[in-house]
C-alpha cells in the first residue's frame, strides 16, 4: 500500500502538444537542450519527507528530493547523490528503484527567459525547454535508523503523513 501511494505522488498530469499540431511558426523554433532532473522520494513507516524551497521559482513549494543530472550522470546515482547532499542521509543505493520517467516540453514565459531561452522567435532562441525527470523511490525499511539533517539553508526538511500530503502547497504538475 505505502508503495502505490508513494507512486502515486509520482504521477503527473502534463499538457504535452506534439510537434506536429504545433503551427508553422512554432515548429520552427529550437527546442532548448534537455534539462535532466530527478526526484527521490523518500518514506519510512508510513510517512514522506519532502523539501519546501526557500527560493527560486519554487520558492514556499514543496517537492521531494530534487536536482538536477549532470551531463553524463547515471540517473539512480544522481538520485542518491542530490538525496544525500539535501539530507546528509546515508542511503543504500541498492534501495534506490526507479518509478517512473517523464519527459515534457514547457513553454516559457517572460519571467522564466534567461539567456537560454526567449519567447521570440527573431532571436532564434527557444520557446520551449524540454525536460526529463526521473522519478524514484526509496522506501527504507521500518527498522532502519534513517537520520536526515538539512545540509542546505536553500531548503527546510519536513516529513508528512502519506495519507495526509499537502498536495496544495506543490507545484501544478506535482498534484
Amino acid at each position: 500500500m505505502l508503495v502505490k501511494k508513494a507512486t502515486n505522488l509520482a504521477k503527473r498530469n502534463f499538457s504535452l502538444t506534439p510537434s506536429t499540431s504545433l503551427s508553422s511558426a512554432s515548429r520552427s523554433l529550437k527546442v532548448e537542450p534537455k534539462v535532466l532532473v530527478s526526484q527521490t522520494l523518500l518514506t519510512q513507516n508510513g510517512r514522506i519527507l519532502l523539501v519546501r524551497w526557500k527560493h527560486g521559482e519554487l520558492r514556499n513549494r514543496l517537492t521531494g528530493l530534487l536536482g538536477k543530472i549532470e551531463r553524463g550522470e547515471d540517473p539512480i546515482m544522481a538520485g542518491h547523490r542530490i538525496a544525500e547532499s539535501l539530507t546528509n542521509a546515508k542511503l543504500d543505493i541498492k534501495g534506490l528503484e526507479r518509478r517512473a520517467i517523464f519527459s515534457f516540453k514547457e513553454k516559457r514565459d517572460e519571467s522564466q527567459c534567461n539567456d537560454r531561452s526567449s519567447v521570440s522567435s527573431a532571436t532564434g532562441k527557444s520557446e520551449y525547454q524540454e525536460t526529463e525527470e526521473h522519478e524514484l523511490v526509496y522506501e527504507a525499511p521500518p527498522l532502519e535508523q534513517l537520520t536526515v539533517e538539512k545540509m542546505d539553508d536553500t531548503v527546510d526538511l519536513e516529513w508528512h503523513d502519506i495519507d495526509s500530503i499537502p498536495f496544495d502547497e506543490m507545484p501544478a504538475d506535482d498534484r
